[in-house]
């Protein structure tokens, strides 16, 4: 597991205040949440994506890596939640390229990988009750 001392970005910090494109991601990431707890093996699902299994220091169940493209990384974040607080997802973004994009691309291709991740979660819990966006994709 690779460990990683880089600079972050959610997608409000490389928008500016105003980025409608962060409440949109933020929106649709909600939608999608619930599927991850079926996700079993992190690993598998990482490989799947073509992404890695990371640490960038940040407390949660896991983080994956996916290089969008070279010099931009997603980082998917996610935490299971407890009694207290619901499960979450975060994408974060981070690589020196980063700047380049826009943030309207950045979110059309976070929700791709999340819909991916979607129908990773269909193929491999096909006998668990599935959250109906898992459906769509």
């Amino acid at each position: 597991m690779e460990k990683y001392k880089f600079k972050f970005y959610n997608l409000k910090e490389i928008e500016g205040v105003g980025s409608t494109h962060d409440i949109y991601l933020k929106n649709e990431i909600k939608k999608r949440t619930e599927a991850f707890k079926l996700i079993k093996n992190v690993s598998e699902l990482a490989d799947y994506i073509g992404g890695s299994i990371v640490d960038i220091n940040v407390k949660c169940d896991w983080t994956v890596k996916k290089e969008l493209f070279p010099g931009v990384e997603l980082y998917l974040i996610y935490r299971r939640g407890n009694e207290e607080f619901p499960p979450s997802v975060q994408i974060l973004f981070s690589g020196n390229q980063i700047k380049e994009i826009k943030g309207e691309d950045l979110a059309s291709l976070s929700i791709g990988v999340l819909n991916h991740i979607l129908r990773y979660v269909r193929n491999t819990a096909a006998k668990e009750q599935l959250p109906s966006i898992c459906s769509l994709v």
